[in-house]
């Protein structure tokens, strides 16, 4: 690969859709694999930042950590049904910790009354409860456990919100005054760019607390291009990968 280039794959958010941005890239590592013999680690690893917001925050952080598309995919196919799904009637008056079925969405009714009590839609009830909140958790721990920021192979940048400061913040491995987290978590970077209102809880580590990414940078892209001329001021060239997770069809149409 030229020496000369500056790459950079952005990531943006939008929750299980991010399944499509996993579709695309195994789909781009293959091409190149095919045209170019290059496999989808080097690929990555040559990847001057991987930025991401919320899922797509995730999926940044796992593939600058070395984690596969085939096994990101699998979390997908394996994990969502049971993070994205509530109690039904039979669990809430037994008082069961657990959800007894896959992908049970609440609806509208439920929903309005959720957010009239600040209650997020797929808040674990309890810390070992089999859906929810918990299960998002418990996955990002069995990929990540208490690796950060700093044992990642290629640089990152993670939009985040601090709720408890109402700011913006940026959490990176790269050590600038810009960013923060330098030394944090994976798991908790995850926790933090993900944790989107209303559907799931504010995560909260290091005396602060956090909310999706996507309140402040749902794209990150711009801010990935300027890291990235700060890391390699005399490049000659600058290639983009950004990816979307789609929109609504207008039925109407």
């Amino acid at each position: 690969m030229n020496p000369d280039t500056t790459r950079i794959i952005s990531l943006l958010g939008g929750g299980t859709r991010g399944y499509i941005q996993i579709c695309f890239l195994k789909l781009f590592v293959q091409q190149m694999y095919d045209e170019h013999k290059i496999s989808e680690q080097v690929f990555f690893n040559s990847c001057d930042v991987i930025a991401g917001t919320s899922i797509g925050g995730i999926i940044a952080l796992g593939l600058a950590f070395g984690i596969k598309l085939y096994d990101i995919e699998k979390i997908f196919i394996e994990k969502a049904k049971r993070i994205f799904t509530t109690r039904n009637y039979v669990d809430i008056i037994t008082n069961s910790l657990n959800a007894s079925s896959d992908s049970r969405r609440p609806n509208i009714l439920q929903k309005l009354s959720m957010i009239a009590y600040n209650l997020p839609f797929y808040k674990s009830k309890h810390c070992q409860s089999n859906y929810g909140s918990n299960i998002l958790h418990q996955t990002l721990f069995d990929i990540f456990g208490n690796s950060t920021l700093q044992d990642l192979n290629t640089t990152v940048l993670i939009p985040a919100y601090q709720q408890n400061t109402n700011t913006g913040v940026i959490f990176s491995n790269y050590n600038s005054d810009l960013y923060i987290g330098q030394n944090a978590k994976i798991l908790d970077v995850a926790r933090a760019t993900s944790a989107a209102p209303f559907y799931l809880p504010a995560y909260s580590f290091d005396q602060n607390t956090y909310i999706d990414g996507g309140v402040f940078c749902n794209d990150p892209t711009v801010l990935a291009y300027g890291l990235a001329k700060t890391l390699k001021k005399t490049s000659k060239k600058t290639c983009i990968l950004s990816l979307s997770t789609g929109i609504s069809a207008d039925i109407n149409s």
